[in-house]
């Protein structure tokens, strides 16, 4: 199981699905994008004084580096989540 960095800050429903994509057996973070994907979470990224489109998938502001560790592309101050 990767190892998680003591200290780092992760949003709520990025550790849910995190978790949930662990807990099917996954060992390696190389599909979570696709798998966010699959999770369809509603979002407008905040930039400036105007909000975007509602962006479908977490996979839009999350990428793998070094082949082990998840990284947002854009600060979570710049997410608003469209609740179900």
């Amino acid at each position: 199981m990767p190892m998680l960095l003591i200290g780092a800050v992760i949003l709520p429903k990025l550790f849910r699905r995190l978790k949930e994509y662990l807990s099917l057996g996954n060992t390696s973070p190389a599909c979570f994008p696709a798998y966010l994907g699959g999770a369809a979470d509603k979002f407008r990224l905040l930039s400036g004084d105007h909000e975007s489109k509602l962006i479908t998938g977490l996979h839009n502001v999350v990428e793998i580096t070094n082949g082990e560790t998840v990284k947002m592309t854009h600060p979570s101050e710049e997410l608003l989540f469209d609740e179900k």
